[in-house]
């Protein structure tokens, strides 16, 4: 009786852990998808052209009980610029509506975030401190090798750099942001 009994708390606190390690892995994600996102508004905040036409379009993350999914809005702002390569007939330039310190105060969240669940090795990550940056290296991602933030006396970002298994990085830098 003691022995089953046993058996059963052993089998209800080994189902517990794995369901906070999947909990951490979702953490993980929407912590990842966050800073893609908000880094990407940041990005092409002033974007009036992209590659398939058109202005950027504003990211937005939606989470549900089924994950979370990145959805581009349809959220722009006109302004009459008629001497501007993009503007239509009547002069008027489309721009992303981003709010750019909303995006920063996002992104940060979000890295804060990351580095909290990387500094626990969460689903094969780890963050680590470098002087005035923050390394994290994923394992797990088959894409995104590594986010390199550097920060400021402050604690402020100044930049982002994200390396891709294939050798590729793209860099936001934040130096010249209010």
């Amino acid at each position: 009786m003691k022995t089953s009994l046993l058996l059963v708390f052993m089998s209800f606190f080994s189902c517990l852990s794995l369901s906070a390690q999947e909990l951490n892995c979702r953490d993980l994600k929407k912590s990842f998808l966050r800073v893609s996102v908000h880094g990407a508004n940041l990005k092409y905040a002033k974007a009036t052209r992209t590659e398939k036409g058109g202005p950027f379009h504003p990211l937005r993350l939606e989470c549900g009980s089924k994950g979370c999914k990145i959805q581009k809005t349809e959220k722009f702002i006109s302004r009459y610029l008629p001497n501007h390569p993009d503007a239509d007939k009547g002069g008027y330039v489309k721009f992303p509506a981003i709010d750019k310190s909303e995006q920063r105060s996002a992104f940060r969240a979000a890295v804060t975030e990351l580095e909290a669940l990387g500094r626990s090795q969460v689903c094969g990550v780890k963050a680590v401190r470098t002087g005035q940056g923050l390394v994290v290296k994923y394992r797990s991602s088959q894409s995104v090798d590594s986010d390199i933030f550097n920060y400021v006396e402050n604690s402020k970002i100044v930049s982002w750099v994200r390396n891709f298994k294939n050798g590729k990085s793209i860099i936001l830098n934040f130096l010249n942001e209010p």
